[in-house]
């Protein structure tokens, strides 16, 4: 009897555990749905920001995000003051075709997430409600050598970019070991932010024709890159008005 009371009152938990999962999700704001799926496609974001924070957003008035389908969409556009836009880049490439590669393997029907074998590109922005959920739904059950191929391909893409980088460096005479690295895969006593910061400060060095020549070799990096050049924009643009406020109370 203990135990079959045990099992009820477990059974109880489990179900407004539930409950109020369910619940979240139903009151989850537009905001937070497209902030949370932008974070784990690995978006790229009209801020620069590696990740897009909720709770950041909303303190500094943004009141939308806009999912288009490239930056030079995002470039060519008009959008409304208070929006961020965002969209995706290779990480979101490479999460789709890990779901790509899982559904083709294990014949997974996608028809209840309201999709299509196989997944596009233009699922990932037009449909992106429906792709998170069959994302969640792989991260969830999927095997582990299919979860595993996502964070292995980005890994290769990301060592071929930085080897190609590697030899531009050594072309143009530059030493990344002066700064601290054995070699330019973040081999050394620093973090893969460091490494991204010695990278791209050694990447300004080099001829405007050499840096037109890997644009096409690099795309991940340079829109990292490009990235950082809008972060430090922005930046550099915030402190300005903070001043100028400053000095206008005095």
């Amino acid at each position: 009897m203990k135990i079959k009371g045990l099992l009820i009152t477990l059974s109880l938990f489990m179900l407004l555990l539930f409950s109020a999962c369910q619940n979240n999700q139903d009151t989850e704001t537009e905001l937070q749905s497209k902030s949370r799926y932008a974070n784990v496609m690995g978006f790229h974001n009209s801020l620069g920001q590696p990740r897009l924070g909720y709770a950041w957003l909303e303190e500094d008035g943004y009141t939308q995000i806009i999912f288009v389908h490239s930056e030079e969409e995002f470039l060519s556009g008009e959008f409304p003051d208070g929006a961020v836009v965002a969209w995706p880049g290779l990480s979101a490439y490479v999460r789709r075709e890990g779901m790509n590669r899982w559904i083709r393997e294990y014949e997974i029907d996608v028809t209840p997430f309201s999709l299509e074998y196989p997944l596009t590109k233009e699922d990932i922005v037009d449909n992106w409600i429906n792709v998170r959920r069959l994302w969640r739904h792989f991260d969830r059950y999927a095997s582990f050598d299919s979860r595993r191929w996502v964070g292995y391909e980005f890994s290769r893409i990301r060592r071929a970019e930085l080897d190609i980088l590697n030899e531009a460096f050594e072309a143009a005479g530059i030493d990344i070991t002066e700064h601290g690295f054995r070699d330019i895969q973040g081999s050394g006593p620093f973090n893969t932010e460091t490494l991204r910061d010695v990278i791209n400060e050694l990447y300004d060095k080099l001829d405007e024709d050499v840096q037109l020549q890997l644009q096409a070799k690099i795309p991940h990096f340079m829109a990292s890159y490009r990235d950082e050049l809008r972060r430090n924009e922005i930046g550099a643009a915030r402190r300005l008005a903070e001043q100028e406020e400053y000095e206008s109370e005095e």
